[in-house]
């Protein structure tokens, strides 16, 4: 994911002082941070959490996670029999998942101790501190994963799906939120006012509060059919879309602004609603964006064929740029997905809209 995860949003603080705090209140007794890219930001995070924490910078980050494994392998206490090593996007682990794993460790023990959720180990794995005695050996090939794989496993099964959750890519980190049960999408008011204080201008304000109703027009149809699709998502993504208007990439720009505030799944709306893969034919919030923006437009709702016009206005002389849009108009006019929602939203379009003269 191209968003900086250890600064992301996970409820009321961030993603690497959320995991600080678990490590905190489990009863870790000391805490290695180990940073790399944009480590000054991260170390101006915990300080500004207030995390009492040592922080080891890894020079070669650009290396991979490996090389961070060793920086911090190399800083433990001498005195530290075991460590849990925890990379900072799987901060859903439950408190109580890491202490189970401390109690299921004894003197002696030889085993890289792992949680286990519905048959598929998690994170974090508690690791004897012995077992480092061979890393600076290892070439590294297959990671952490293939190191570990040599030594013994004890697997404890926990009801925590914390464990298994990452923040890889915008879905992965939707799906962590939805665990500790918080939103992934600003509600309709806060969608308003994160739109008027962005926007550029009242035009995109006006623009996308009708594909944001539009686009709820044809999914209340659409779900009468089945379809299952979001409103209150919708309504959100539709809102924002255009909330980077005027930014270069400005669909990839509202897209990141929006991971950036902790709503990954706005922001695959908003990042998604410039081009669709033409081989989707889904009814879901990311289409139903993208063809109510291609319907909006200053007069009022258009067919397909005056967006075809407009294109050509709009675009004048610029021949690659109009070849491009109008191919885009077209392909959406034919997709079944854009039949199929004209279809449901057939004569909803004017309801709650007015030609501006």
């Amino acid at each position: 994911m191209t968003a900086f995860k250890p600064l992301l949003p996970v409820g009321e603080r961030s993603a690497v002082s959320r995991a600080v705090d678990l490590a905190e209140r489990a009863g870790v007794r000391h805490v290695t941070v180990v940073t790399g890219y944009r480590g000054a930001e991260v170390e101006a995070e915990l300080r500004r959490c207030g995390h009492d924490v040592h922080i080891v910078y890894n020079a070669r980050h650009d290396e991979g996670m490996m090389s961070s494994i060793l920086a911090g392998a190399r800083a433990l206490p001498r005195d530290a029999e075991a460590f849990f090593l925890l990379p900072v996007d799987c901060c859903a682990v439950s408190v109580d998942t890491l202490g189970r794993l401390i109690s299921a460790i004894t003197p002696g023990e030889s085993a890289v101790v792992l949680p286990l959720y519905c048959g598929r180990a998690g994170h974090p794995p508690l690791i004897p501190t012995y077992l480092l005695d061979g890393i600076e050996d290892f070439d590294g090939a297959g990671g952490m994963r293939a190191y570990l794989a040599g030594f013994r496993r004890l697997e404890i099964h926990v009801n925590d799906p914390g464990a298994s959750a990452d923040m890889d890519t915008p879905a992965d980190y939707a799906r962590l939120l939805r665990i500790l049960g918080l939103p992934t999408y600003p509600d309709e008011r806060e969608s308003l006012a994160l739109l008027e204080s962005r926007a550029a201008g009242g035009d995109v304000v006006r623009h996308c509060r009708e594909v944001a109703e539009l686009a709820c027009i044809l999914a209340e149809s659409a779900n009468r059919s089945g379809a299952g699709v979001d409103i209150g998502l919708l309504r959100s993504a539709g809102l924002l879309h255009d909330i980077c208007r005027g930014q270069p990439e400005h669909d990839r720009a509202g897209m990141l602004l929006l991971l950036s505030l902790g709503y990954p799944d706005a922001a695959v709306v908003t990042g998604g609603h410039m081009d669709l893969p033409p081989d989707n034919d889904a009814i879901d919030e990311t289409s139903l964006v993208y063809l109510a923006d291609k319907l909006c437009r200053r007069d009022g709702i258009v067919s397909l064929e005056a967006s075809l016009a407009d294109v050509k206005r709009r675009f004048g002389s610029d021949n690659a740029a109009a070849a491009g849009a109008r191919a885009h108009t077209a392909r959406d006019g034919n997709s079944a997905r854009a039949q199929r929602a004209i279809r449901y939203g057939h004569g909803a379009f004017t309801l709650p809209f007015h030609r501006r003269n």
